[in-house]
């Protein structure tokens, strides 16, 4: 169980990392 919930919180991480990447490309892309 605790192995799941690491691995849950890794890939959460994973996905704001790559939320955040496309919206500082949306920025470079609007200037």
């Amino acid at each position: 169980e605790m192995k799941m919930e690491a691995k849950e919180k890794k890939h959460t991480a994973k996905m704001l990392t790559e939320e955040q990447k496309g919206k500082i490309e949306s920025t470079n892309q609007i200037e």
